[in-house]
């Protein structure tokens, strides 16, 4: 997942992105004070292999962001602890399967190709 970040970008923006990625998970930003500074204009990379304390580490350390991860679970979102880093991916497959949907999650649906 690749977000262009401007100064017309909102948190918001970057929240919804990341759940269109990943359906089955959500994130929740909180800004430090440098954010509004720091992305005039920049990209966001996030990749399915990154667990869920590597995101935090990147959107903390490149982007002055808070972020918390939860997974779907049935009708309710639980934030992602450790669990023994598992990737993005694996725990949106985990959050998928949890909530009782049987449909895939096709990742090539969401991935920006070069042109």
């Amino acid at each position: 997942m690749i977000i262009q970040l401007d100064e017309n970008t909102k948190i918001k923006d970057i929240e919804e992105e990341f759940s269109l990625f990943f359906p089955f998970l959500k994130v929740e930003l909180h800004p430090l004070g440098g954010w509004k500074e720091s992305h005039k204009s920049d990209t966001l990379e996030v990749y399915g292999d990154m667990s869920a304390v590597q995101l935090g580490k990147l959107l903390r350390d490149e982007f002055f962001l808070i972020a918390n991860v939860f997974k779907k679970c049935k009708d309710q979102w639980t934030e992602i602890t450790d669990e023994g880093n598992l990737s993005l991916k694996e725990q949106n497959e985990k959050g998928r399967n949890e909530s009782g949907v049987n449909e895939e999650t096709h990742y090539g649906d969401y991935l920006e190709s070069e042109i």
